[in-house]
C-alpha cells in the first residue's frame, strides 16, 4: 500500500514552517524559565549573608588594628625621613659663622649676619653681611677671604649708604650659596 499524500504542497510547505516555528517557540521557552530561574537563584543566594566561623571575625579585627599599628608606623617613618633630609640640605649654620668670624678678624667688624632663603625650593641660601672696616682694603681683604673658602657661589658687595663713621667704612655684602 502506498501513502500518497493529497494536500496541497503550499499546505504542507505551511504546516512543516508551523511546526518548525513551534519548536523554535518551545526551546526559547525553556530558555527563558531556565534563564529567569538561574537569574533569581542567583539574587536569593546573594542576599543571604555568608556564615562566619566563629573565630574567623576576631582575627579579622586583630589584623586590621596590626594594620592600622603599621601604617601609623609608616606614618612615622615617613615624617622623620622628610626632617633627615631638610636637615641634610640646609648648612651646619654654626660652623659656616664661625669660619665667617674667623675670615673678619683682624680689621673688620661684623655688625649683624641675616640668613634667608634665596627661592621657593629652600635649596638655596643668601648670607646678608652688614660690618665695617678700618679702611676699603681691609673690606676688599674680607671679600677675596669668603671667596677663597668655596662655601659661597657668589659674593657680591652692596651698594652702602654714606655711614662712614670716625674712620671706619661701612660694608654690605650678600652671599649665595647653592648646592
Amino acid at each position: 500500500m502506498i501513502h500518497e499524500n493529497l494536500l496541497p504542497a503550499h499546505r504542507i510547505a505551511r504546516r512543516k514552517v508551523h511546526r518548525c516555528m513551534n519548536s523554535w517557540l518551545m526551546a526559547l521557552g525553556v530558555l527563558s524559565v531556565l534563564t529567569g530561574g538561574s537569574i533569581i537563584g542567583a539574587h536569593i543566594t546573594k542576599a543571604l549573608p555568608p556564615v562566619m566561623p566563629a573565630g574567623l571575625t576576631q582575627d579579622i579585627e586583630l589584623a586590621q588594628t596590626e594594620l592600622q599599628d603599621i601604617e601609623l608606623q609608616i606614618e612615622e617613618l615617613e615624617r622623620t625621613r622628610r626632617a633627615f633630609q631638610q636637615s641634610e640640605s640646609s648648612p651646619y649654620w654654626d660652623r659656616l659663622l664661625q669660619i665667617i668670624a674667623r675670615k673678619a678678624s683682624g680689621h673688620t667688624q661684623l655688625k649683624s649676619i641675616q640668613v634667608a632663603t634665596a627661592s621657593a625650593d629652600d635649596a638655596s641660601w643668601t648670607v646678608s653681611i652688614h660690618g665695617s672696616a678700618s679702611d676699603r682694603q681691609s673690606s676688599a681683604t674680607f671679600v677675596a677671604a669668603l671667596e677663597s673658602t668655596g662655601l659661597f657661589s657668589s659674593v657680591r658687595r652692596r651698594s652702602a649708604p654714606a655711614l662712614g663713621t670716625d674712620d671706619r667704612t661701612e660694608f654690605f655684602l650678600d652671599c649665595s650659596i647653592n648646592p
